[in-house]
């Protein structure tokens, strides 16, 4: 997409190769060789079809958050439910499709708060972010096989405690926060 298009500039810059390297089952990773200037780049970028991150909360302000297994990091982290879009799938109908199948809720109300750049210095990657009051669905979650997820619901308070402690360091998760209690959405 054009850089323009969400708020940048278009650099002068002129790929003179671009090399696809590994494909995977979400990501490409590619090599472009570029000349900016008097000078030659080489970028080692990371393809990604982009993604939605659901703030959810309870009829009663309770904040659902999901400890998941994350093998990059090796460890367990607090997070909020996300996911990858399908191809041709809106970011709207992915983040309803992820909260229930995360959490076992289903959304009353959802609402776009935007959109993020997760690491513009290596990959494209975009992720979608939302809003949602929230009900269970009565059916519980049914997570993907290759997710190891547990939910647990906080007060706003001791959401703010866990940020403020580290154990809540999820970037898209700090991102959905902030922007909802700058719309006054939540007051942690």
């Amino acid at each position: 997409m054009d850089s323009r298009k969400r708020g940048g500039r278009k650099k002068d810059e002129e790929t003179l190769e671009s090399r696809l390297v590994h494909t995977g089952r979400y990501l490409k990773v590619r090599v472009d060789r570029v000349r900016s200037g008097k000078r030659e780049i080489t970028y080692d970028l990371v393809e990604h079809p982009g993604a939605v991150a659901v703030l959810p909360v309870t009829q009663d302000g309770q904040i659902l958050l999901e400890r998941q297994y994350r093998h990059a990091l090796g460890v367990s982290i607090l997070e909020i439910p996300a996911g990858t879009l399908e191809p041709g799938e809106k970011p709207v109908e992915c983040a309803k499709r992820e909260l229930i199948e995360e959490t076992g809720f289903a959304a009353v109300s959802i609402r776009k708060l935007g959109v993020i750049y997760m690491a513009p210095g290596y990959s494209n990657e975009v992720i979608h972010i939302f809003f949602a009051r929230i009900k269970s669905n009565g059916r519980g979650p049914s997570p993907e096989p290759d997710e190891s997820i547990t939910i647990s619901e906080y007060a706003p308070d001791e959401v703010m405690d866990l940020v403020k402690s580290g154990k809540l360091m999820d970037a898209k998760s700090l991102a959905a926060l902030f922007i909802a209690e700058r719309l006054q959405l939540l007051q942690l």
